[in-house]
């Protein structure tokens, strides 16, 4: 029987937090292990940003990892309202797409919280939509189609963007 995937805190802040008795806010880490656009479905990628967003530490950044996963295909954008970084194992090893399923789905992740500023960064994914038809467009930098950016410190490491049309 598989275990929940609940978040994990840093070693160190246990460690504190049974030093002074009192817990103190560390960042979580959530790991996404299947391919499910399912809130309700832990180890979800919108589960996932769901745990981060609503965990009550806003000064802290979460992580998510992923754990054997090549594909997730979303129906509806990811919402990011805290600070967050997606850590993927690699642009050409995992794919974040609409796999044609709604091709009026402009943007995959919209990263905003009004006038409070938040941090955001991907590494190691690829995010690609199917717009109409045979046409991909593949988004891996954050000035891509694939993303909506609104007061946030963006964080990419060798970022790349193309449109491919067949």
């Amino acid at each position: 029987m598989k275990r929940p995937n609940l978040p994990r805190r840093s070693s160190m802040a246990t460690a504190i937090t049974l030093a002074l008795g009192t817990p103190i806010a560390s960042a979580d880490v959530f790991t996404v292990d299947n391919d499910s656009d399912d809130v309700n479905t832990p180890g979800s990628l919108r589960w996932a940003i769901d745990q981060a967003n609503n965990n009550n530490n806003p000064a802290e950044i979460d992580r998510i990892d992923f754990d054997n996963i090549n594909r997730i295909s979303v129906g509806s954008y990811l919402p990011v309202t805290e600070s967050l970084r997606l850590n993927g194992p690699g642009i050409s090893e995992l794919t974040l797409d609409n796999d044609g399923a709604n091709p009026g789905l402009s943007r995959m992740i919209v990263a905003e919280n009004g006038s409070q500023p938040i941090e955001f960064e991907i590494s190691g994914l690829r995010l690609q939509r199917q717009t109409s038809g045979d046409t991909l467009v593949t988004h891996a930098s954050a000035f891509g189609g694939g993303l909506r950016l609104s007061n946030v410190d963006m964080v990419t490491t060798n970022a790349t963007g193309r449109s491919i049309t067949s």
